[in-house]
């Protein structure tokens, strides 16, 4: 099914006396079909255009059939060539600025869930290096507490160490300075045999 448009013009054409014959637009599968209609209507004085030629529509009487209604339909589907061009541009710059809009809500998108995945990585990190830094801080802890532990348990030998050797050294010194015939009293200060 084609869509078919007509207008009518009825401006001179400049430079000439003669009117410009009224011309019908169809848009067929391949594109526009553009004839010359014969004139429908008186040509109007020079210098006036209308969109719909004839009397106003207020200036009209009732109607009184339907095909009056059809008339004036189709007399109000008659548009200027300029017009016609006006509403393609106007149709083209709707759509582009309609594909402008959708690029730049889609490159929009695009640029927040790339700042989201940066903030939510970042956020990871720093979750992961909190966990890192509480692993070493309890492992340093524990490390710590096991080296005093250890110290503590060596310090403990040790000392049960010297106090075995000073009991030894004391009662070997009583041992070696029993012959000698002093008193236990002195025998602190005695080095060996007397």
């Amino acid at each position: 099914m084609a869509l078919q448009v007509s207008w009518l013009r009825g401006s001179p054409v400049r430079g000439q006396g003669a009117q410009t014959p009224p011309l019908q637009a169809v848009l067929v599968k391949g594109g526009w079909d553009i004839q010359t209609l014969p004139d429908p209507v008186p040509p109007s004085p020079p210098g006036v255009t209308h969109l719909c030629p004839g009397p106003h529509p207020q200036q009209q009487g009732p109607r009184d059939t339907p095909s009056q209604d059809l008339a004036a339909g189709a007399l109000s589907l008659q548009v200027e060539p300029r017009t016609a061009a006006a509403v393609t541009i106007q149709a083209w710059w709707r759509g582009q600025l309609v594909r402008r809009a959708l690029l730049v809500a889609d490159t929009s998108a695009r640029r927040i869930q790339a700042w989201w995945q940066k903030v939510a990585s970042q956020q990871q990190e720093r979750q992961r290096l909190q966990v890192l830094v509480d692993y070493m801080r309890t492992e340093r802890a524990s490390v710590l507490l096991q080296a005093q532990v250890r110290a503590w348990a060596a310090r403990a030998k040790y000392k049960r160490c010297q106090e075995a050797a000073r009991t030894i050294q004391a009662r070997w010194r009583e041992h070696a300075c029993r012959g000698c015939g002093r008193p236990a009293s002195l025998l602190a200060g005695c080095s060996g045999p007397c």
